[in-house]
């Protein structure tokens, strides 16, 4: 009994199916046409009850206007469109990870030339220690940088006055660090310990010197305009003066020659009766004591340069664009980089470049007994340091400026596969601008002439060098913490992947690349006991 049942539902089903199909073949397509049916019949055609004109009355006439211009611009949209904004999205992913393949392999073959060509290995070590140094040091703010957003939670005004107050704080008590620490550190002078100190302390305390005073010159007083931008980078290199000043009176040791007619009148009250000092303590002690204030000196003196360059490249910046570095609109207009951008910003980068040389060409005078000449000197060496760095920072934003302007969508690198593919780009750029003057001056003959200006030539690739590949790289870390959910999870993310990095290359870089060499008469003896060996 229950199969007829439904076999007669079916069979009911059919008949109602078969009629409400004949209906829409007799009204041949219009709606309108359709035959109208009591609640009784079963039948009430929802099309009818929405042309109830007591609902019409409901819509007002300019909504159904733009309901209608929409669905008539939807209508247009096809299908295609969003495939090719895939396929492009896709094409411009895969361009960037066939540079960061090209970049690696191309770096790590490149060096592994030029660390095996006597020629060029003395010049190629201190390259990367210096570069690998700086690499660290801003990967390194990167993850104090997230930590501290992790324990504020919040970018209110009074979070970021804070934050400005600690980064000057913070830059105050690392640069006064190496005074206060003299006397431990003549301990380990000449060693390994010492000279990563001296390397990796000249990055960390540039860097955050940089940081602090870049937020300082945010202040409305600064940014409104390119004069009084100058004007803050003139009164921050003021307070670097004073700081340095402040650091020689801790250090209470005569900076300039006036201690050697002191040591001359102890020698002759000597002769006159007085018992004087044992010579051997003398002699070591002395030379201890001026090599670490030297130290010092130099230090602080390539501190001063990093940061005031990289505070005047920001004042070129801000003049070429006419908007603060850092910010995302001009003029009420979204920031983009233009050609014409880039035209200027090499103007400079030349410029730079040949105030740069004069200073670095111009000789050295022997330290004298005034101290008026010794003040002088020493701002010369941080005059010719600044314009140094400067050149160096504009070369690097000269570089990230054009790659931006060639692959970034909307030329201003906000989608973060166009950043990506323009960091890739800028790591093998910087490789290509720093290795190949080296390997065409090797292929040339005149590989002696990078071994006599290595110092010059160390700072500007480290500094190029270092902060393209770091860029690179955070551009990945960044990438890799996006996929997952949640602020808290991303920073966490991103801070254990540096950390991870940082811990497998700064071994290395300490234990292999930091050592001296060993003078070739050491390296005699070792090759003369192989050549026996193999002879027996």
């Amino acid at each position: 009994m229950p199969a007829y049942a439904i076999l007669v539902a079916v069979l009911i089903q059919l008949a109602h199916a078969a009629e409400f199909k004949a209906v829409h073949v007799s009204a041949d397509g219009n709606p309108e046409a359709l035959p109208l049916r009591g609640h009784s019949a079963g039948y009430v055609r929802r099309e009818h009850r929405s042309q109830d004109p007591s609902l019409a009355q409901l819509v007002p006439q300019p909504v159904i206007k733009a309901v209608e211009d929409a669905t008539e611009a939807v209508s247009h949209v096809k299908s295609d469109s969003a495939i090719g904004i895939w396929k492009a999205e896709e094409k411009q992913a895969s361009i960037a990870m066939s540079l960061s393949l090209l970049a690696s392999l191309s770096f790590v073959l490149t060096v592994f030339y030029m660390w095996n060509t006597p020629a060029l290995e003395v010049a190629t070590r201190k390259v990367l220690v210096s570069s690998i140094s700086l690499f660290s040091v801003v990967l390194l703010f990167m993850v104090m940088k997230k930590l501290w957003k992790l324990a504020a939670g919040s970018t209110s005004s009074e979070s970021r006055i804070l934050s400005d107050v600690f980064s000057f704080l913070r830059f105050l008590i690392l640069y006064m660090l190496p005074s206060l620490l003299r006397k431990r550190l003549e301990k380990h002078m000449g060693t390994d310990r010492m000279r990563a100190f001296q390397i990796a302390g000249v990055h960390l305390i540039g860097f955050a010197g940089a940081d602090a005073f870049s937020d300082f010159l945010k202040i409305e007083v600064f940014s409104a305009s390119p004069y009084g931008y100058f004007l803050g980078v003139g009164c921050m290199t003021v307070l670097l003066g004073l700081m340095s000043w402040v650091s020689a009176r801790l250090r209470k040791e005569p900076q300039t020659a006036e201690a050697t007619p002191l040591a001359e009148s102890d020698a002759t009250q000597g002769d006159a009766g007085e018992a004087p000092q044992p010579e051997a303590e003398t002699t070591a002690s002395a030379p201890e004591a001026s090599g670490m204030t030297q130290v010092v000196e130099t230090m602080e003196v390539e501190i001063g340069g990093f940061v005031v360059g990289f505070l005047a490249s920001m004042w070129v910046r801000f003049t070429v664009t006419g908007a603060v570095p850092g910010a995302r609109f001009r003029h009420g207009e979204s920031l983009q980089i233009s050609g014409e951008d880039v035209s200027w910003l090499f103007c400079f980068c030349l410029a730079a470049f040949f105030f740069a040389a004069v200073a670095v060409r111009l000789p050295a005078t022997a330290s004298s007994g005034t101290r008026m000449q010794y003040f002088l000197q020493r701002s010369r060496r941080t005059l010719s340091e600044s314009l140094l760095m400067s050149f160096a920072w504009l070369v690097f934003f000269l570089c990230q400026w054009f790659l931006w302007h060639i692959t970034a969508d909307g030329a201003d690198g906000s989608h973060h596969t166009a950043k990506l593919t323009a960091s890739n780009a800028l790591a093998l750029m910087a490789s290509a601008l720093v290795f190949l003057p080296m390997v065409f001056a090797k292929l040339l003959g005149k590989a002696d002439w990078i071994l006599s200006n290595s110092e010059a030539f160390v700072k500007v690739a480290a500094l190029v060098l270092g902060f393209s590949w770091e860029t690179a790289v955070y551009m990945v870390v960044q990438g890799a913490s996006e996929s997952t959910e949640g602020e808290a999870t991303k920073k966490l993310l991103g801070i254990t992947t540096i950390l991870l990095i940082l811990l497998f290359i700064l071994p290395g870089w300490y234990m292999h690349m930091l050592p001296e060499p060993k003078p070739e008469q050491e390296k005699e003896p070792v090759a003369k006991e192989k050549a026996e060996e193999v002879s027996t």
